[in-house]
């Protein structure tokens, strides 16, 4: 799939990028990194000079993802088979299809059991249907709240982001879609729009299913100030791994749909995962301070 390109910037931009999948290349100047440094007195110590700091700039603009993998469980398994692909179709339904094709076969060849040998097959592609429609409703995690700590309401500088795993609803030109611990960063704009800048990393998982090429990319959460409802401390479980986290619970316009809808407002929920307290802690204070303003 042919991406288009954008340069990188020390400080985002604060606009969806133009591919309708969601997805660019980021370019990190790797023509300067690869630039070779001349030596020699006077005007060419100066060149390498100036060639040293443009390199020394452009390490420091480079944006490493965070990437924690959970621990596999259950749970971990079922978000990937819903999320990885293969032949157009998610591998949960390739798994549901062969448990089912299997039970029909050990009636079909009249194995010993009959029906009670088939029934345990059909039993588990039942279960797994059960289990995923119950844990995809909460994103395939667990949030548990947790008292607070103490925080004193303070802005976040707009040049600074934090590295999380957010987990929530997601858009990007026009497009939405639920998804769970993605990585990627949190960020406060001089306007105090927040913002998380996500990524959906393009990888196989156990050897031959990937994400949808339309979901490879970045993906993006914004919300103003006023839309804030409320915010929870507390730790999110996503299979054995657990973080430091954030709720934040922000109302959402709807826009109408058709005839007989009207325009209205619901609530989406963003769970914000931090590697440490002290990045959980800075994302609280930046939030509070916008309700200590309502």
């Amino acid at each position: 799939m042919s991406l288009p390109k954008i340069n990188i910037s020390p400080n985002g931009e604060h606009k969806a990028p133009p591919n309708a999948g969601g997805a660019f290349i980021v370019e990190n100047a790797d023509a300067t990194l690869a630039a070779p440094l001349t030596a020699g007195s006077g005007r060419h110590a100066e060149q390498v000079s100036t060639q040293v700091d443009r390199v020394a700039q452009v390490m420091a603009r480079r944006t490493v993802f965070p990437e924690v993998t959970p621990t596999p469980t259950t749970r971990t398994l079922l978000y990937e088979l819903s999320r990885y692909y293969m032949a157009g179709a998610p591998l949960f339904r390739w798994l549901v299809l062969l448990l089912l094709a299997v039970g029909l076969v050990w009636l079909g060849i009249q194995a010993p059991g009959g029906w009670i040998g088939a029934a345990p097959w059909g039993i588990a592609a039942l279960a797994l249907i059960y289990l995923r429609r119950l844990w995809r409703s909460n994103g395939f995690v667990h949030f548990e709240t947790a008292p607070p700590p103490t925080v004193e309401p303070q802005r976040l500088p707009a040049d600074q982001k934090l590295p999380i795993h957010a987990t929530g609803r997601f858009g990007v030109e026009g497009k939405e879609q639920c998804d769970t611990w993605l990585p990627g960063f949190y960020r406060t704009f001089a306007t105090r729009e927040h913002a998380l800048l996500c990524r959906v990393m393009d990888k196989k998982v156990w050897g031959f299913g990937r994400r949808p090429p339309d979901e490879i990319g970045m993906w993006y959460i914004f919300f103003a100030p006023d839309a804030i409802e409320g915010v929870r401390w507390g730790q999110l479980h996503f299979g054995a791994e657990a973080q430091l986290a954030v709720a934040v619970d922000y109302k959402v316009e709807v826009q109408a749909e058709g005839r007989f809808r009207n325009a209205k407002t619901k609530i989406e929920t963003l769970l914000i995962a931090t590697q440490n307290e002290e990045d959980a802690r800075t994302i609280m204070a930046d939030l509070l301070f916008d309700l200590s303003d309502a």
